[in-house]
């Protein structure tokens, strides 16, 4: 609101005019609409309040850019800078400052584009698991004998987890662990996230299973929950500082639950990889 103060000749008495500003329209705002005031009169003896009118609003929601007006930023940087944010200090570590001074953006445009923190937090994650996380399908689509899989994935997973040219450990891995209750969307995302991810473990073992890698009787949910928790820890131990060839170390002895096939099971298989 911004006022005017001035002296009505006709009425002989002192008034202001406070016309009213939308501050979410930018740096010091702008008028919802030109003929939009408020008219407030004073005595001009006492400077007692005499009489008050205001015009009616032509228009009273946010005024939203147009289409063609082309962004002041690269969306796609700005959803990098604030996923290394998340991915280093977790969600509720990450402030809305910390993420407008990192993507280099307003508070109005932040909001235009990207809706909310909660909302640029599942942008920032699917960017992560697409930019970062795309060895994981593809290790375990590639290697056609499931235990060469897991054993390639853990070599993998030690070298990301480790890597000084990112956060270490992962972003997805403990988020949402230890979160406020009103943030219980954000927790339960993050959990449908490695959801899906024990999910494709528990795939490639039946097909383990199905392939005779795996001895029939193995419990395919059991063994993937083994190796979540397995992959998890080494997320932490990389977040505690562990190196590459200490988080391997880790994989290796986690290796050694691997259920093993008889004999028989064996040779079966090396006959039907032989035809």
């Amino acid at each position: 609101m911004r006022v005017k103060f001035y002296f009505c000749e006709r009425r002989k008495q002192w008034a202001f005019i406070a016309r009213i500003f939308n501050p979410n329209n930018g740096p010091g705002g702008r008028f919802v609409d030109s003929r939009t005031f408020v008219v407030i009169l004073l005595s001009k003896e006492t400077g007692d309040l005499k009489q008050i009118f205001m015009s009616k609003a032509k228009q009273t929601s946010v005024v939203k850019r147009g289409r063609g007006r082309p962004r002041a930023f690269d969306r796609h940087t700005a959803i990098q800078q604030a996923m290394k944010l998340f991915w280093d200090r977790g969600y509720e570590g990450t402030t809305f400052d910390d993420l407008i001074g990192a993507m280099r953006i307003s508070p109005s445009s932040f909001y235009h584009e990207f809706g909310s923190k909660e909302l640029l937090y599942r942008e920032a994650v699917d960017y992560y698991v697409k930019a970062y996380l795309s060895f994981f399908p593809r290790i375990l689509s590639t290697h056609w004998d499931t235990r060469v899989a897991f054993e390639a994935l853990i070599e993998e997973a030690a070298a990301f987890l480790a890597n000084d040219a990112s956060p270490a450990g992962c972003m997805v891995s403990l988020a949402g662990t230890q979160i406020s209750p009103h943030l219980r969307s954000v927790a339960d995302f993050a959990k449908g996230v490695r959801k899906a991810w024990n999910e494709a473990l528990v795939n490639r073992l039946k097909q383990g299973v199905s392939d005779g890698v795996l001895p029939p009787e193995t419990n395919v949910k059991e063994l993937a929950a083994y190796f979540g928790a397995v992959f998890r820890g080494m997320a932490a131990q990389a977040r505690d500082g562990a190196s590459r060839k200490q988080l391997l170390a880790i994989g290796r002895v986690a290796m050694r639950a691997w259920p093993t096939t008889s004999n028989k099971s064996q040779e079966q298989r090396v006959h039907s990889q032989s035809q």
